[in-house]
């Protein structure tokens, strides 16, 4: 998580001229979708609980967009017994805290992953300013000591499923 599709993965004009649909994915973090799958309804990718692996957060229908998630439950590290993230708040110097995990969607992959990585350091606050100040950016975000994610934002090419248990 952090790493995703890099600002290649957004494939040229031409080539979504070229193929109707399909969907790319760079592991488990980061994922694009061209054109709508083939039921027409967009692609279905489940997001999965930051806390439960075996458990889904959420489901996604994607339509010509991309899909970046940042969190801790793979890359971690425990050190007397408090468990501790990768991705690493520039402010403090310490891993970030007070997310569980966030999923963004946008037209761009390089983009996804970026706004991913920066709302689970930033939080809930950013992920809410960002979005506001720009149309087309959907976020599912977890906080860390949240039972339900929110859905900030919004995207024309992403419908949201929060799933309960």
């Amino acid at each position: 998580v952090g790493g995703g599709l890099p600002p290649a993965a957004d494939p040229p004009e031409q080539l979504r001229g070229e193929v109707r649909t399909a969907l790319l994915s760079a592991g488990s973090s980061s994922l694009l979708a061209l054109g709508r799958g083939d039921n027409r309804k967009g692609w279905t990718v489940g997001i999965r609980h930051p806390r439960d692996v075996k458990r889904r957060l959420a489901v996604l229908r994607l339509r010509d967009a991309a899909m970046a998630t940042s969190g801790s439950e793979e890359q971690f590290f425990e050190l007397e017994g408090k468990r501790y993230g990768h991705i690493i708040d520039p402010r403090t110097g310490w891993p970030a805290a007070g997310v569980a995990g966030v999923t963004v969607v946008t037209a761009s992959a390089a983009l996804a992953d970026a706004l991913a990585t920066a709302f689970y350091v930033g939080g809930r606050e950013l992920a809410e300013a960002y979005c506001a100040a720009h149309s087309d950016v959907l976020a599912v975000l977890l906080e860390s000591e949240a039972e339900r994610p929110v859905i900030i934002g919004h995207s024309e090419n992403c419908e949201v499923e929060i799933l309960n248990g």
